[in-house]
């Protein structure tokens, strides 16, 4: 008789039944999601961040480089341990913004604040981003050169018949006391122009969109290029009509002017510090 009860005890405790199995499995099977869940998450996050730092890396770059022309409202202040030597502010005449210098003397580690003013410099500003950017539909001439006129004139205008448009040809003068990567003129063609050729004297020439062309100084002086461009004729009596009409922003309904060919574009400074330049006459 014990001989039996030993033999039934050693059968009931033989190993796990199904149920226990399938209940284990199934634990295992939340933990595992629960555990990649996490990881996931994880893994977005460090994405997330790395694609920041490089974002803000970039960023960097640009303005190092100068190839970011966006304009931003900032309110920097620069903190640094100087000791007792005051720093000079830079002079608000030059290219930048003015920097005063503050620091707590009575303070035991006396900490040196430069302070950035850039109000007296939002028209510069400003005329920089247009430079940079563009203007409006009207814009004809605009950029950061350190120039006081620009003349353009029409140097020819023929048309073929065979193809039914016209070869025009403007000849960009200004003459320059600073050259820099940043500084340049642009020239913006008429609606419906077809860059052909551009040459310039003591200047690079660059496409920078469909109408518009760079000319950027390479020396003090006299800066002198040559544009080419070509305009359907329906382009032509549409948007040009001549020299003289599309220079001014005339419209449709003005008369055609076909002998001025050659206007001044005069810098002009506004009360607030912004620079444009407007055609005179």
């Amino acid at each position: 008789m014990k001989k039996f009860l030993r033999l039934k005890r050693l059968r009931k405790n033989k190993g796990f039944t199904l149920v226990e199995c399938v209940v284990a499995l199934a634990l295992l099977a939340i933990m595992s999601t629960m555990v990649m869940t996490i990881l996931s998450m994880a893994s977005q996050v460090h994405s997330a961040n790395r694609s920041a730092e490089q974002a803000m890396d970039e960023q960097v770059v640009g303005m190092a480089q100068g190839s970011i022309t966006a304009t931003t409202e900032v309110d920097p202040v620069i903190q640094f341990y100087n000791g007792n030597t005051a720093v000079a502010a830079i002079d608000g005449s030059t290219t930048g913004v003015d920097v005063n210098f503050n620091r707590d003397s009575s303070s035991k580690y006396p900490i040196g604040g430069l302070e950035f003013d850039c109000e007296a410099y939002q028209g510069v500003i400003e005329n920089e981003a247009g430079g940079a950017g563009g203007g409006d539909a009207s814009t004809r001439v605009y950029g950061a050169c350190n120039t006081s006129t620009v003349t353009v004139a029409q140097a020819s205008s023929t048309f073929d018949s065979a193809s039914n448009t016209y070869t025009i040809k403007w000849q960009i003068q200004f003459s320059v006391s600073e050259c820099a990567d940043i500084l340049a003129m642009k020239v913006v063609m008429p609606i419906g122009a077809k860059y052909k050729t551009s040459a310039g004297s003591s200047c690079n020439t660059l496409l920078i969109s469909d109408r518009t062309l760079r000319i950027q100084p390479t020396s003090n002086g006299s800066c002198t290029t040559v544009l080419t461009f070509e305009l359907s004729k329906t382009d032509y009596d549409v948007f040009y009509r001549s020299f003289a009409n599309y220079m001014r922003n005339k419209s449709v309904e003005d008369s055609v002017d076909t002998s001025t060919t050659a206007v001044n574009f005069n810098r002009v400074v506004d009360e607030k510090g912004a620079v444009s330049f407007q055609i005179s006459g």
